[in-house]
């Protein structure tokens, strides 16, 4: 798991475009049994954002108001807790208004 919280860090530093999204959804599906809710809560967020895109040219203030979640995204792999969890879903829900 350890590994692949590394290369899902590594993937969501680099930028949440539909490549990267589709193997973010991938390694978080492999690790849904180690922390269900972070996963869970990862995956939904994840495909809501590749629908979203759909191969698409995404606006760039979009982009970046999305990119803006990687902190919360990182921290909620390093310490899955509610309290982050949390915080990661309220952002979220910010930036889909």
């Amino acid at each position: 798991m350890m590994k692949d919280n590394e290369n899902l860090k590594e993937l969501i530093k680099k930028g949440l475009y539909q490549d990267n999204l589709e193997c973010l959804i991938e390694l978080c599906k492999g690790n849904l049994k180690e922390e269900p809710l972070t996963f869970f809560v990862l995956i939904n967020i994840f495909e809501r954002l590749a629908s979203e895109y759909e191969n698409q040219a995404v606006p760039s203030n979009r982009y970046n108001e999305v990119n803006a979640l990687a902190p919360l995204l990182i921290s909620a792999i390093d310490k899955p807790s509610k309290k982050n969890v949390s915080n990661l879903i309220k952002a979220y829900l910010e930036v889909c208004k």
